[in-house]
């Protein structure tokens, strides 16, 4: 007896044991991840199938939704045939979004030295929106003030000013090869590409331009 569970070790050593089955969370935590490498960690529950799921399963396809009730489908071979079952789960999933470090003061320039990244749970964010990467927020100033730990949304900030009412700027006018340069006065002030009315100041003619650097409008 002790020699035939002897065997029965040696032959699982010699041969291997069976590769353990990859979870369906873990499927779906991969196909999520290869979507969405943003996202900083996941919590999965509540997965359900429509019907047993065989031997090497993998995600075809998954809803446009990243968080809450999620739909999927699964396939896999069996006998040289190719089935699929659908499924849901539950999804949560966190991401490293941007946040005041320190009192920000309205119009104040975000950068590296006034904004930090902390992890935060992104369905709870969807309605406002949120920022994953600081080059996404160059050039961006503070629309109103923000208290440290503030998630910065779109609606929190905005491009600043670029020409102010009042101020003389240069317009250019381009017609194929031969371009045209005036000043004229802004009668609105502008961000980068709005659309404001200048003044000729000579022939009093106003026109529309559009903005496209500090001082500088284009009429096309």
């Amino acid at each position: 007896m002790k020699y035939f569970l002897f065997l029965i070790l040696l032959s699982g050593f010699a041969f291997g044991a069976p590769a353990p089955q990859v979870s369906h969370s873990a499927l779906l935590e991969k196909a999520i991840r290869l979507r969405h490498p943003e996202i900083s960690r996941l919590e999965i529950s509540h997965v359900r199938l429509r019907k047993p799921v065989g031997k090497s399963p993998r995600v075809t396809w998954m809803s446009n939704n990243r968080f809450g009730w999620v739909q999927f489908e699964m396939e896999w071979e069996e006998e040289g045939s190719l089935l699929r079952s659908s499924g849901t789960a539950t999804v949560e999933a966190y991401g490293d979004v941007a946040v005041a470090a320190v009192p920000i003061d309205s119009q104040e320039t975000l950068s590296k030295d006034n904004v930090r990244f902390e992890e935060r749970k992104l369905s709870a964010l969807m309605a406002g929106g949120y920022y994953l990467d600081l080059s996404t927020l160059q050039g961006y100033v503070a629309r109103t003030s923000l208290r440290p730990g503030k998630v910065i949304s779109p609606s929190n900030v905005q491009r600043p000013y670029l020409i102010q009412r009042g101020q003389v700027v240069e317009l250019i006018h381009r017609s194929g090869p031969l371009q045209v340069t005036a000043r004229v006065e802004a009668l609105q002030r502008g961000r980068l590409n709005d659309w404001i009315r200048v003044k000729n100041t000579n022939s009093q003619k106003v026109i529309r331009a559009r903005v496209f650097e500090n001082g500088i409008v284009r009429m096309k």
